[in-house]
């Protein structure tokens, strides 16, 4: 029991009912999808960045 006398596990009286999503269902899943999509931006931007490295590197090595 509390100070007031009431069980610390009492639920207040909004709580009886249906607690809504945080963050809304639709949010989620749209933010996911873009998500998914973000990581493969980064990705492809990645293999870009690496295949300029390698054709640098090798006329580089040639041109010395």
């Amino acid at each position: 029991m509390s100070e007031t006398g009431t069980p610390r596990d009492a639920l207040p009286q909004d709580a009886r009912q249906p607690q809504e999503e945080w963050p809304p269902r639709d949010w989620r899943e749209s933010s996911r999808a873009a998500g998914r999509r973000q990581a493969l931006y980064v990705a492809l931007g990645m293999a870009v960045i690496f295949a300029v490295l390698v054709v640098v590197a090798i006329w580089g090595a040639h041109n010395g």
